[in-house]
């Protein structure tokens, strides 16, 4: 009997600091008048036609089904969320003895900027501020060692039927990478990963 109620205090201890941990990160990030995002359509430097709407969507989409932040217009929203793809490549991971391609390696890199629409400033971006004048260092006020990077996601697909994997085209991996993209997007404004 002593041994089920340790259990479930054990259990009930555990539980409940998951949830006031998960409490900390959120307000540990942002702001805690922050409620609602403004999330424009990401910039492409990427040259893919849809691949900034598609991820747009896929980052509105991804931020209403978490349910911690609502997403607004921007005149009614308390943050501002901009992206940037920087990235889009598609490398050829395998070839048969005929140098056709059996495997493809998609991957995305996107640049985050989440502002304050409250005062105006900048909460973090992933972008480094590098400074290229000799001597001059990057003022620490504008550096943040824990925004430093950013976000990188991959997915990698066959175009044959190989070792019992089912063959994919482009537009069905690359489903799967915005996805991916879309969750780390929520992850890294939520929870600072």
């Amino acid at each position: 009997m002593k041994r089920h109620l340790w259990n479930a205090s054990a259990g009930l201890g555990l539980a409940l600091l998951l949830a006031a941990c998960g409490d900390l990160v959120l307000k540990g990030i942002l702001p805690e008048h922050v409620h609602s995002l403004a999330i424009p359509t990401f910039e492409d430097k990427s040259g893919q036609p849809t691949l900034a709407s598609d991820l747009t969507r896929k980052v509105v989409q991804s931020f209403n089904v978490d349910g911690r932040l609502s997403v607004a217009a921007q005149d009614q929203a308390d943050a501002l969320l901009r992206g940037t793809i920087q990235r889009y490549d598609r490398l050829v991971l395998t070839r048969d003895a005929n140098q056709v391609p059996q495997q493809y390696k998609l991957q995305v890199v996107v640049d985050l900027d989440l502002s304050d629409l409250k005062d105006g400033k900048q909460l973090w971006s992933t972008r480094r501020t590098i400074s290229l004048t000799p001597g001059v260092d990057t003022p620490s006020d504008e550096f943040d060692s824990t925004n430093t990077r950013s976000l990188r996601e991959y997915t990698n697909y066959y175009v044959l039927n190989m070792a019992g994997v089912p063959p994919e085209d482009e537009p069905t991996a690359q489903e799967r990478l915005l996805r991916q993209m879309a969750s780390r997007v929520v992850r890294r404004v939520l929870e600072g990963f």
